[in-house]
């Protein structure tokens, strides 16, 4: 059963035996997309390569981060600088913006 045909996505490999497939497929290893095979052998590679683990609970967190949103409040005047600097120094088509 591991051949290039139970793969999906086709790019991905069916066995991952390197942490550049790992990478590779982590996003659709965390978004539930591989087929079975993928997803066991990416299991299996993330359970035993510490800078794929880390990698792994990076993205968990970040993502876990973006779907529930910020907690902390913005630093005192950060809204009143960043308005400012918009207002002082508008886009225009002419001059692109204003970095």
């Amino acid at each position: 059963m591991s051949n290039q045909q139970d793969a999906f996505p086709p790019e991905i490999p069916v066995t991952i035996t390197d942490c550049t497939a790992a990478f590779a497929g982590l996003s659709h290893y965390l978004d539930g997309a591989l087929a079975p095979p993928q997803q066991a052998s990416m299991k299996a590679h993330i359970d035993s390569c510490p800078p794929c683990l880390d990698a792994f609970q990076f993205q968990t967190g970040f993502r876990s981060m973006l779907q529930n949103g910020v907690k902390d409040d913005p630093p005192a005047g950060l809204r009143d600088r960043v308005f400012g600097q918009i207002l002082n120094d508008p886009f225009t088509p002419d001059s692109g913006p204003g970095f």
